[in-house]
């Protein structure tokens, strides 16, 4: 079974797809799809290793090219594991994860340098598991409006949680 993404045109003629092999294939799952104001195409994939999931986002040209990807798994700041949910800012630069095994969401900036690989800075995260108003479980999706404001869908406790632009909770 191929494991790609596929990219059409508005009108729904096939255009490109990702890699099949080599470094830019998808190992195993992907969650989360997300183009940034440049085009460019970010994916998460899980890749099972054993008993410990490793969890990365691959980066893709706006032609599906391989560029690079993000992988520094573990509990930290900064740090990813089993990333799901994808979404960037309307103004740009900011992309939430939904960081599921970590139980909560990430901001990170995105930069690019010239002609190199996207860097991911982190900016933020928020959630926890069972303590407090912010609770997540099973952070699934990411989303952002248009003010600024951070939606995280979580699919253990059946509910969407709004974030203002400052990370405090709305609703």
């Amino acid at each position: 079974m191929a494991r790609k993404v596929r990219k059409f045109t508005a009108g729904g003629v096939w255009v490109a797809d990702s890699p099949d092999s080599g470094a830019g294939a998808i190992q195993y799952a992907c969650y989360g799809l997300a183009c940034d104001t440049e085009g460019s195409v970010f994916l998460s994939d899980t890749i099972e290793q054993a008993d410990a999931p490793i969890g990365r986002i691959i980066v893709f040209s706006s032609g599906l090219e391989y560029v690079s990807d993000f992988t520094d798994n573990g509990a930290a700041e900064g740090q990813i594991d089993e990333p799901r949910g994808l979404a960037f800012s309307t103004t740009g630069g900011k992309l939430a994860v939904a960081d599921t095994r970590n139980h909560r969401c990430q901001i990170f900036s995105v930069a690019y340098d010239a002609g190199g690989p996207p860097s991911f800075t982190p900016e933020s995260r928020f959630g926890k598991i069972f303590a407090g108003a912010d609770v997540f479980v099973s952070p699934q999706d990411a989303d952002f409006d248009s003010q600024g404001n951070v939606y995280i869908l979580d699919r253990i406790l059946h509910r969407v949680k709004k974030f203002g632009p400052d990370l405090n909770i709305i609703a």
